[in-house]
């Protein structure tokens, strides 16, 4: 199926993460968060980076950032919360 509306622009990366994945001891559930979310998060929350400083190193736009932002957050939250398996990587 085609994508309907622009081309999405390639996220640039500023870590080689390969696929990581934490495994708790307990609780049902696999969450797949992409590089992109997962870069989003680093600049952000443990840089320290405002928004559009980390959206410039990542060559998209602020709105992009944030969006990538809230689903990467919305998914840790879930797995931290209900015990739940997160996988990084792209591939995923």
């Amino acid at each position: 199926m085609k994508r309907v509306g622009r081309p999405r622009k390639p996220v640039k990366i500023g870590v080689e993460y390969g696929k990581r994945v934490f495994e708790p001891g307990e609780g049902e559930g696999v969450i797949y968060i992409t590089e992109g979310e997962l870069e989003a998060m680093r600049l952000v929350d443990l840089l320290g980076l405002k928004q559009y400083e980390a959206a410039e190193k990542m060559g998209i736009s602020r709105t992009t950032l944030w969006r990538l932002l809230r689903n990467a957050r919305r998914k840790v939250a879930d797995a931290l919360v209900n015990g739940k398996r997160i996988v990084v990587g792209e591939g995923v």
